[in-house]
């Protein structure tokens, strides 16, 4: 993951000369069988840093455990956070 990561990441606009950092939380739900669906961020920024994190979520390889009720894998949802650069 950390891979395609660094190179989607490449597409980051240099707005602060790199030395800012700016977060994006993306929510998702993931299936009982592990499949991710309906990503979603919580803020759109002006820069175009949600449409990054969006990609990763659903090109990078990530491969999210479902939750567990009384030991049967349920749709759960997620938030995970996207740091990055500017």
């Amino acid at each position: 993951i950390k891979r395609c990561y660094n190179s989607r990441s490449k597409n980051v606009p240099n707005v602060h000369g790199g030395k800012e950092r700016y977060g994006v939380q993306a929510v998702f739900v993931v299936t009982d069988k592990g499949e991710i669906q309906h990503v979603n961020v919580t803020t759109k920024d002006p820069y175009g840093l949600y449409k990054i994190a969006i990609d990763v979520i659903h090109n990078c390889g990530l491969k999210p455990v479902p939750g567990q009720i009384n030991g049967e894998p349920v749709s759960s949802e997620y938030i995970m956070n996207l740091g990055f650069k500017i």
